[in-house]
């Protein structure tokens, strides 16, 4: 297995597993353009490709974990910059062997020698939304491991999603 730099060339490159990987996320419905993106709507993913990893087992894509530096939105949800984790999936094959683990501490890593590029006055901190729903106390439980904590919840018409955050350990 080797972590490899998810850069714009090689999402182009892996576009259709990276999809297909997140289609793997519970209520997740990325598409090609989706996954390409470098903003939605007002939010712009600022150094989404620099921040990003993917996790090969040859030339098989097996995994990776999108983040990008994410604006304060100034609310309980997001009161400072962040760099914001925004997918992490690894293929249903592949699952069981600690893969989730070495991503998450490698992007931890990575982003925190990178520090905080575009908001460089916010210390470095890092943040999440995943589904609150039982099936996804797993996915929780794994970041809590890493330091995450509730930080609060941001509620849908469909569904209830917990924001998570912990501060860089560098």
């Amino acid at each position: 297995m080797q972590l490899a730099p998810l850069t714009f060339e090689f999402a182009q490159k892996y576009l259709t597993d990276l999809v297909n990987l997140a289609h793997q996320i519970p209520e997740t419905n990325l598409s090609t353009d989706t996954v390409l993106a470098q903003q939605k709507e007002a939010r712009i993913f600022h150094g989404k490709w620099q921040r990003s990893l993917a996790l090969l087992d040859d030339e098989t894509l097996v995994g990776y974990i999108m983040g990008y530096e994410r604006a304060s939105e100034h609310n309980p949800q997001y009161p400072m910059a962040t760099i914001y984790i925004s997918e992490l999936a690894i293929r249903s094959d592949y699952r069981g062997q600690g893969l989730g683990k070495k991503l998450i501490q490698a992007f931890l890593d990575h982003n925190s020698k990178l520090g905080m590029l575009v908001f460089p006055e916010t210390p470095i901190n890092f943040s999440l939304q995943t589904n609150s729903a039982e099936f996804n106390q797993p996915v929780r439980d794994l970041y809590a491991k890493f330091g995450f904590k509730l930080r609060t919840t941001k509620i849908y018409p469909n569904r209830v999603d917990v924001v998570m955050g912990a501060l860089a350990s560098h």
